[in-house]
């Protein structure tokens, strides 16, 4: 990897106050230049732990008590930050990983001891807050020139359920549901609202469109 011409933080180490050939002083003399090497490393993870206090004041004059205004986000005495729980949801559902190395990710590389309910809340709020995400994303596929559509069966529970795609060549959308066919596209809500190209395996719901 090449040399960055602004590193984050400099290290000078200085050479001695006296000459190594003949002990003139050096201490005075000026510096003629410097070997630069660089360390591409990780800093010190550790989470970081962020006391919001509501301070409050007493009128003089009615004498009410007013307080500041604690960030709507910091409901609990103690809580685990929207970085923290977003790393969390990225190793679960990006990443795979089971619940229980997740959790074991946070206390050997952090030290943060997140149980495994936490993550599972912070699974299910981030998917919650992606409700407008999805249906903006459901949207451009149906405003899209051509589509690609697919199905293809999984598990879920142990029982055979099926995923259903939706994509362009930017956007894409993984719907599940119990059935195969029209059903299944219906309840999804792109293809009977698309009126582009239609690229599919030619399987028997897909004509009932047009």
């Amino acid at each position: 990897m090449p040399l960055v011409d602004t590193p984050d933080r400099v290290v000078d180490y200085s050479p001695s106050d006296q000459c190594r050939s003949c002990g003139a002083a050096l201490e005075e003399v000026p510096l003629r230049g410097y070997e630069r090497r660089q360390v591409w490393d990780l800093p010190e993870i550790k989470p970081e732990v962020v006391e919001h206090r509501a301070q409050s004041k007493g009128c003089p004059c009615c004498h009410q008590v007013n307080k500041g205004e604690i960030p709507s986000g910091v409901s609990n005495i103690v809580q685990y930050g929207e970085r923290l729980k977003g790393l969390g949801v990225y190793l679960l559902k990006y990443q795979l990983l089971p619940y229980e190395r997740t959790r074991e990710v946070f206390e050997d590389v952090f030290g943060a001891s997140l149980s495994e309910g936490s993550l599972y809340e912070a699974l299910k709020a981030c998917y919650e807050g992606l409700e407008e995400t999805e249906e903006a994303i459901k949207e451009g596929i149906r405003q899209a020139e051509v589509d690609h559509f697919d199905e293809t069966g999984m598990k879920v529970s142990g029982k055979l359920q099926w995923l259903h795609v939706a994509c362009t060549e930017r956007l894409t959308h993984y719907g599940r549901h119990e059935k195969r066919g029209k059903e299944a596209t219906d309840k999804l809500d792109i293809l009977p609202k698309f009126r582009g190209r239609a690229v599919h395996d030619g399987w028997s719901s897909y004509p009932q469109y047009g």
